[in-house]
């Protein structure tokens, strides 16, 4: 999740792994409407994830490989994970703020 304003209630958006459609999404967060989607077939329990939100762009690599790039139409604000309906592990979780582009 990120872009979550002043708080998780007031919106922002969130970017979904999902194991059953094998699918990378971004939503809007608490509406879930999605905003960009592209196929991406999880068949191994361990990835390298990175996600970069600078300002209204993010991009998603999963393996070092680019899988999703979106424009959004607000930035800034908060970042953090959820899992929902399933268990996860999370090793070596950094958060870096980056120079804009």
């Amino acid at each position: 999740m990120f872009d979550l304003g002043d708080s998780v209630f007031g919106g922002g958006h969130s970017v979904i792994f999902d194991y059953f459609l094998n699918q990378v999404l971004i939503t809007e967060f608490r509406r879930f409407n999605v905003l960009d989607a592209r196929d991406f077939k999880f068949d191994k329990s361990e990835y390298d994830i990175k996600i970069y939100a600078n300002g209204c762009t993010v991009e998603v690599y999963i393996d070092k490989k680019l899988v999703l790039h979106h424009l959004l139409k607000r930035n800034g604000g908060k970042a953090g994970l959820m899992v929902e309906r399933g268990d996860a592990e999370f090793k070596n979780c950094v958060i870096h703020e980056i120079d804009s582009f």
